[in-house]
This record gives C-alpha cells, sequence and structure tokens, in this order.
C-alpha cells in the first residue's frame, strides 16, 4: 500500500512538474502535371499550384476554447537556361572547336619546327638490311646476321640482289668454318 501511494505522489508531482507539449510534425503530399510548355531561354513558367486550408475550433466544457488552423500551398514551376557547349567553346576559343584544334596543331608544328618524315626507298631500306648483316657478322650475332642477309635477299632488286647473295654465300661458308672450328677439341 505504502508503495502504491508514494508511485501515485511521484506520479501527480512529474504531471506538474511537465507541461503540456505540443508536437507538430509535417505533412508531405504531391500532386503532378501533365502537359507542356514553351519556354524561352533565360525564362520561367508557372505550371500550375494548389493550396489547402483548414480550421477548427472546440469549446470545452470549462470555459475554454482551442483553435486549430493549418494552410498549405505548393507550386510547380520550370526555369529554363539553354547551354550551348559548342557556342561557348566558339566564344572562349575564338574560332570552331574544330578550327580551333587546327590552329593548335599549327603552332605547336611551327613552335617544334616538325619537318615531315621522308618516305622510305625500299631500296635503301633493303641497303640497311644488309649493312645491319655485316656489323653482326663482325659482332659475332650469326644469326642475327643471317636473318638481315635472308630479308634483303628478298626485298632488293635482282641485280643487287645477286652481289646480296654471293655475300652471303661467303658469310655461310665463313659460319660453316666457324663451327667446325669449334667443335674441334
Amino acid at each position: 500500500m505504502r508503495i502504491l501511494i508514494l508511485t501515485a505522489v511521484v506520479t501527480m508531482i512529474a504531471a506538474n512538474a511537465c507541461p503540456a507539449q505540443v508536437v507538430m510534425l509535417p505533412t508531405f503530399g504531391t500532386f503532378q502535371y501533365s502537359g507542356s510548355v514553351l519556354v524561352p531561354d533565360g525564362g520561367s513558367a508557372h505550371l500550375g499550384s494548389i493550396g489547402r486550408s483548414a480550421e477548427s475550433s472546440r469549446n470545452s466544457g470549462w470555459g475554454s476554447r482551442s483553435t486549430g488552423r493549418s494552410i498549405s500551398r505548393g507550386t510547380m514551376s520550370a526555369h529554363v537556361q539553354i547551354i550551348d557547349l559548342a557556342e561557348m567553346d566558339r566564344q572562349l576559343l575564338g574560332a570552331e572547336p574544330a578550327e580551333f584544334l587546327r590552329q593548335q596543331k599549327a603552332k605547336e608544328n611551327a613552335a617544334a619546327k616538325v619537318v615531315p618524315p621522308k618516305p622510305i626507298d625500299p631500296v635503301e631500306a633493303a641497303k640497311q638490311l644488309v649493312r645491319d648483316a655485316r656489323r653482326c657478322v663482325q659482332e659475332g650475332h650469326l644469326k642475327a646476321a643471317d636473318y638481315y642477309y635472308r630479308r634483303a635477299i628478298g626485298e632488293l632488286p635482282s641485280d643487287l640482289a645477286a652481289i646480296a647473295q654471293r655475300e652471303y654465300d661467303r658469310f655461310g661458308q665463313q659460319r660453316h668454318l666457324l663451327a667446325r672450328r669449334q667443335m674441334q677439341p
């Protein structure tokens, strides 16, 4: 019994110490718009709105009166700004993007003094293969020399190919002799 009375007294004291609190929770509503409008660049258009209001009052039997009011409004609008990236490029770069890139390439080439490469003469390329084969023979890279000679003979005109073939045959004889010497104890 003492515990029950004590609990009732504590509850009464706590109720007097804490005034009533009102918590207002937000409400969320949606509405849709379906249609099309013409809006100029940089302009805006009001597409629609909706408004609601409610009011209530209540009288209690003890002479107090309470009133509540709710007002809400929702609007939909479009604000348009067209961004033309190609036009921005023209304004910033001073020309069409392709023209600007062409001008930049020309400036880079002029600054680097780039000379276009000369076309490679197939006969000169084959002669270089013979020179590479000779160098490989001197350095002892016999397999590489064999490769260069065979390529050169296949790519040279017939008169030069005959000269390269004779040199290749001499190289083959030298290679054979070297191989025999290495095999002897």
